[in-house]
């Protein structure tokens, strides 16, 4: 009897669901409810929601399928739905749900698109969904409790699946993302979802394209019955195939910092461990082939780089710390390595990093970097040293930099004045100044360098060339604080066999104009060489330098430099030349011709050997001067030469205009019994000379005798022996006492 009313009521129940599935699985019934359902369901969310068609399924599990559901969006932000799904599928089993117990058989999101906004007062379009905040509770102390089940407990899925989906953000306030960013083509697959055994999981997407840019894959778990998040092991791998860099403009608003020409961004990612005992990372990220504009003046930047970035990382979440392993930053054939650590790396971050460089060849940069064209680098040069500090705030970096032999040569371009080929040593300088200038615009100050970042080291060249003009035992320090960049200690050895030079250098940026300050003492330094590196012409003089110079002041341009530019010095030059003028044959041809005398005559009776040539050569010259008001003061200069020499006073512009009072020395002046002739005349120091300008450009100058004071000067020597030869006679007459007579009158008369 039981037995027959256990399959009665069987029956019965099998009647009953096949009725219900009757009654499900009908259209009308579905649809006959719908519109009341959706249009309840709008008016409480405030959105006109829209639904095409409802089926339900119970003959392979309990099922409900929904097609063409849409949901407006808010009033006040585009005319588009929030959100639109084309199909949604969703499949259980139905036993497991009588043991309290989901079993998912299939999730499946067709085409699903997503709109989010945000407007200029930076309000979301789903803003009014979420309703307010709630206040904060007053904090009370927590009772322990024990681990809750996790939310997964019961829940299996064989397939969570969505396809083609998209994800549009925009956002009034930026204007990168004004005109939105796109995830489009969106897949998602979940499979196999459980508590014992890893999830394995795959999502792949494109930026702004219905192609695949980034592809994520990997497991997560298991995650056991608690679910404590921080011992969840995952595994995840990340790739960018090929994304064309070019892309990414869409993303840099109207006024782009950069302009980029072309570039492929390849990169993988591998992440693995849990937040509790940390996690590894590790991959690569290579850049082929960056090109770079400026979007201003549409010049090119950089052509062709190629970057890369190795990376084995442990962040550990608990002690907020990121160990860096090993990281390689490479930029052509440069490699930077770094190793240390990163602390707080969520609130604060704070470094502590040791960095070191390969032997980066010098070579080919010039291609790369078009404001290197024309200058030629050759040797190699290694970095080493270390990064700390907070970025939020300032990171200091100590770079030692090595090199076993350094060779430049700066570039030329071709002159204006019709000299051939002029240097342009210091167009960086200049650069660099209006750089200054652009980024004083409105703030007062220059404020031309980074600010978060100070930087100090040492530089040591052991040997190498500028220009062809060899140097070695090249050191210094130097420091890089705020907008100040300090050179100090620097000696060297080179501009010839015995130059050497020592000093110091300060240039602060942070003005619109640069302030600057130099000392230097240089001791046998080649003129000739040091004059073919950085002359703008034809070198003036030759010979070996030594001496001391001290300048300061604000601005490269001339017009600056004649404003604020000042200092001083004194130098000497042994055994060397004046170039491109004989002041000998100058002078003594202008005198010669007032006199009406052979050239070679009066050098006789000067005592003075014409050197040949287009040269005034010398053993000795030294001098002290002061610059300031666009013009070098010069003081006590003297050259000698021989059995006679030169003295000059005067001025030299900036502009390199001459305006020199000088004089020619003359040691011995020929046979007393010889013509007389008063060509000459006589010094405080009662030396024989020959007054004479040096006017016109340092290129070109201009020697002329000083007619004027050689006739003046002359003139006075007649009225000078015209009083001796009246006090020789009024003391003959005036007999023994004459001296003593005319002490008061040489007074009174100035005898």
């Amino acid at each position: 009897m039981k037995k027959a009313v256990a399959w009665l009521v069987g029956i019965l129940v099998l009647i009953v669901i096949l009725m219900a599935a009757l009654v499900a699985l009908s259209p009308t019934f579905l649809n006959k409810y719908k519109d009341q359902i959706v249009a309840k369901v709008g008016k409480a969310v405030d959105r006109e929601i829209r639904l095409g068609d409802i089926r339900l399924t119970l003959f392979t599990g309990v099922g409900l399928r929904l097609k063409d559901v849409s949901v407006s969006n808010a009033k006040g932000f585009r005319d588009e739905p929030m959100l639109v799904v084309s199909d949604l599928d969703v499949k259980v089993k139905a036993m497991p749900l009588l043991r309290k117990q989901l079993e998912v058989v299939r999730v499946i999101l067709r085409k699903p698109q997503v709109l989010i906004e945000k407007n200029a007062e930076g309000v979301f379009n789903f803003s009014d969904l979420t309703g307010p905040s709630e206040p904060a509770a007053d904090a009370v102390p927590e009772k322990a409790t024990p681990p809750a089940s996790s939310p997964l407990a019961g829940l299996l899925v064989s397939k969570l699946e969505l396809s083609d989906g998209t994800l549009a953000y925009f956002d009034a306030g930026s204007e990168a993302l004004r005109e939105g960013l796109r995830i489009q083509h969106l897949g998602l697959s979940l499979e196999d979802v459980s508590l014992d055994k890893p999830i394995p999981f795959s999502v792949s997407f494109g930026i702004n394209r219905e192609g695949e840019d980034i592809r994520v894959s990997g497991t997560v778990g298991p995650v056991g019955e608690t679910m404590d998040y921080e011992t969840i092991p995952v595994s995840v791998q990340l790739a960018v195939p090929d994304f064309a860099l070019r892309r990414a403009m869409d993303l840099l608003g109207g006024k782009p910092p950069v302009l980029i020409e072309s570039g492929t961004l390849k990169a993988e990612t591998s992440i693995n461990g849990d937040l509790a005992s940390g996690m590894k990372v590790g991959g690569s990220l290579n850049v082929a082939s960056l090109s770079l504009k400026d979007p201003e003046k549409k010049e090119t930047q950089i052509r062709g780089l190629n970057l890369g970035l190795q990376k084995e990382l442990l962040v550990q979440m608990g002690e907020q710390k990121i160990v860096v392993q090993k990281a390689s930053l490479s930029a052509d054939r440069a490699r930077l390595d770094l190793s240390g650590e990163v602390l707080n790396f969520q609130k604060d971050p704070s470094l502590s990093l040791k960095l070191s460089s390969n032997d980066i060849p010098l070579d080919g940069w010039d291609k790369i970097f078009p404001a290197l064209a024309g200058v030629i680098l050759d040797g190699t040069v290694k970095a080493g040293g270390s990064l700390s500090g907070k970025p939020a705030k300032k990171i200091q970096a100590v770079v030692n930099l090595t090199s076993p032999r350094l060779d430049v040569k700066l570039p030329k371009k071709a002159a204006s004045v019709g000299v051939g080929e002029e240097r342009v040593a210091w167009q960086w300088v200049a650069a660099a100044e209006a750089a200054s200038k652009g980024s004083a615009k409105g703030k007062g100050d220059g404020a031309g360098l980074p600010q978060n970042l100070d930087i100090k080291g040492r530089i040591d060249i052991a040997q190498g060339s500028f220009d062809n003009i060899p140097f070695s035992q090249f050191q210094a320090n130097y420091a890089k604080t705020g907008n100040r960049i300090d050179v100090t200690d620097l000696t060297m050895r080179g501009f010839g066999a015995q130059g050497s030079a020592t000093g110091r250098a300060t240039v602060n940026f942070g003005t619109a104009k640069p302030s600057y300050s130099a000392d230097l003492k240089f001791s046998q330094v080649d003129l000739a060489a040091l004059q073919q590196t950085f002359a703008a012409r034809t070198e003036q003089i030759v010979g070996g330098l030594s001496g001391q110079l001290a300048l300061s002041g604000s601005g490269f341009a001339l017009k600056d430099m004649e404003q604020s530019l000042t200092g001083s010095g004194d130098l000497k030059v042994d055994e060397g030349a004046l170039a491109n003028v004989n002041l000998e044959e100058r002078i003594l041809s202008a005198v010669a011709q007032k006199l009406g005398l052979p050239v070679a005559t009066l050098a006789q009776m000067a005592g003075v050997e014409i050197s040949q040539g287009n040269q005034t050569p010398f053993e000795e010259f030294h001098g002290i001067f002061r610059i300031a008001g666009g013009k070098i003061d010069v003081r006590d200069a003297a050259i000698t030469s021989g059995n006679h020499g030169f003295s000059s006073q005067g001025d030299i512009g900036l502009n390199q205009t001459l305006n020199l009072k000088s004089r020619l020395i003359l040691r011995k002046v020929g046979d007393p019994g010889s013509k007389k002739h008063t060509y000459y005349l006589i010094d405080e120091k009662s030396r024989k000379y020959i007054p004479f300008k040096v006017t016109g450009k340092t290129a070109k100058p201009v020697v002329t005798v000083d007619i004027e004071a050689l006739v003046r000067g002359q003139a006075q020597r007649a009225i000078d022996e015209k009083k001796e030869e009246l006090k020789d006679k009024l003391k003959e007459k005036l007999g023994p006492e004459g001296e003593e007579i005319l002490k008061p009158l040489e007074k009174l008369f100035r005898f």
